[in-house]
């Protein structure tokens, strides 16, 4: 069973609820604010984008009301957008911009060496989902000698079924395997193999989640459960109940509840609760406890 919470375990369990409450307060602010941009009409929305003096979560919101309108039609403002000081409301507009247009593609592309991440990344992101072929190369350099972060994002773009054919996708995953690297590179491409049904890197996933010393043990459970819920709900109880460290085991804790619908996962008895849900998940299989 669940090891207890030691004192400052409970500590910080208590810190992540309160830094959640106060998620979802400004998530059900933001949703207001939204509300009340969308009964505004599109002049209302186009002044407000164009004054930046405008609070910023109106801005926001003015910008998502306006792009579900398709009121957007000067690509200048949009321009404008993308390079505005608040960096969330860039990120919308990065994420939202239509790269077939020429001036906003080659916005786009120069914003893959800006230094801010959530610019570059947002880039890549719209770039790769709208079959800018010219990514591939980049990719394939930001998985084999960037950061997490960009073989994090390379890793999306060449394997999402857009930029890479089935067979493309396949090669580079087999091949990106065959070259090694740290465990949680190698995580990331045993799942996506996995994904396309090459099974090679089965049980590395199987001796990761074994492991249940970092983070990505949590991933490798969930998916080894999603092909082989015995040998899954095995992990899971195994990593709820010798995770290495109290991030691990709330880690998964914090993926099971949402599948699992755990109504007290930010208290102490989210770990429990867990735990029960593994066990009823096994009893349902008619496997041994």
């Amino acid at each position: 069973m669940p090891t207890p919470l030691s004192e400052q375990e409970q500590i910080t369990l208590a810190k992540a609820a309160e830094s959640r409450r106060r998620c979802q307060e400004d998530c059900d602010r933001a949703n207001r604010a939204l509300e009340a941009a969308r009964r505004a009409d599109d002049a209302s929305l186009l002044a407000t984008l164009r004054d930046p003096s405008a609070p910023a979560e109106g801005r926001r919101m003015a910008l998502i009301a306006a792009l579900g309108r398709r009121v957007l039609e000067d690509s200048s403002l949009l321009l404008a957008l993308i390079d505005d000081p608040d960096p969330e409301l860039a990120e919308i507009a990065i994420r939202h911009a239509p790269a077939e247009v020429a001036a906003i593609g080659e916005k786009l592309r120069s914003l893959l060496d800006h230094p801010d991440e959530f610019r570059w990344s947002a880039a890549a992101v719209r770039l790769a989902v709208t079959k800018d072929e010219a990514l591939v190369a980049r990719f394939h350099e930001w998985f084999r000698h960037g950061d997490q972060g960009r073989r994090n994002v390379a890793f999306f773009g060449l394997t999402n079924g857009v930029l890479l054919d089935e067979g493309e996708r396949l090669a580079f995953l087999r091949e990106a395997w065959n070259c090694g690297g740290p465990d949680d590179h190698r995580t990331m491409l045993a799942v996506g193999l996995l994904q396309a049904g090459d099974r090679v890197g089965w049980s590395f996933l199987v001796d990761q989640a074994r492991r249940a010393d970092d983070d990505s043990a949590c991933w490798a459970a969930q998916v080894v459960h999603e092909h082989d819920p015995a040998l899954g709900l095995e992990l899971m109880a195994h990593i709820l109940d010798h995770g290495a460290s109290f991030r691990v085991r709330w880690g998964l804790v914090e993926k099971m509840a949402q599948v699992a619908d755990l109504p007290h996962v930010w208290t102490a008895d989210g770990l429990a609760e867990a735990r029960l849900w593994v066990d009823q998940q096994r009893e349902a299989l008619n496997l041994p406890g």
